[in-house]
């Protein structure tokens, strides 16, 4: 599995998830730092205007995805 392919992922099932939590998520940015390793930011808003902010360094590498760092 390449980067890109997991960053379309994530983006589809945020998509789909969307009234289920009851939040926007916005924006979902996804930084390839090579084929493999990237970044991926987004902003979860909730109804009650509070909000979450999403990191994560993920790699591919093996094969699947693998989380370098989240915060």
């Amino acid at each position: 599995m390449i980067i890109d392919e997991y960053f379309a992922s994530v983006e589809r099932g945020l998509r789909r998830r969307r009234s289920r939590l009851r939040c926007t998520v916005d924006p979902v940015e996804c930084i390839a730092s090579d084929e493999y390793n990237g970044l991926l930011r987004c902003r979860a808003t909730f109804w009650d205007e509070s909000f979450l902010d999403i990191y994560e360094t993920v790699s591919t590498e093996l094969g699947y995805p693998t989380e370098e760092m989240a915060a």
